[in-house]
């Protein structure tokens, strides 16, 4: 017995109901337990990364990756941190700093600071800075010690 011939629409709605799937499953490992609770500090909806990303050493080892977001439909910035498993898997203390740092005016906007955690990942603030030159910022305090920082690429 000859099989027909499967149809386009045939492929897109089994592609379609494949993501659907795929998503689905992915957004129930990250909304699950405490590890990922940070993610309901983030930005709006719709925002994106902008610029390049940057990145915060801990000798010649990179510790964090430094970005920034921006929402058109919130017209605001964030900056975010993100802590590579690699250093975290070093089982050291940090602190995390996260902000957008203006060029325009020389601040940092939407200041937040983590002491002592194990966590991946850090938001700042909403910034009203869209109409500034901007770029994530980032530090880590290592062990009370070595303070490292770094920058996403600088947007205008």
């Amino acid at each position: 017995m000859e099989r027909a011939p499967i149809r386009p629409r045939t492929i897109r709605t089994l592609a379609t109901a494949a993501s659907t799937l795929l998503f689905t499953a992915l957004l129930s490992l990250t909304s699950t337990g405490t590890a990922y609770a940070e993610s309901a500090a983030g930005p709006c909806s719709d925002a994106y990364q902008i610029g390049r990303t940057g990145y915060i050493y801990y000798g010649k080892a990179i510790a964090a990756s430094v970005k920034q977001f921006y929402s058109p439909s919130c017209r605001q910035n964030w900056g975010y941190v993100w802590v590579w498993e690699s250093f975290r898997d070093r089982d050291i203390p940090y602190d995390v700093g996260v902000a957008v740092y203006s060029y325009t005016t020389g601040q940092q906007y939407g200041n937040k600071y983590t002491a002592n955690t194990r966590r991946a990942a850090f938001w700042s603030g909403a910034a009203n800075t869209v109409t500034h030159c901007t770029s994530g910022y980032g530090f880590m305090l290592i062990d009370n010690k070595i303070d490292a920082e770094g920058y996403s690429s600088k947007r205008c």
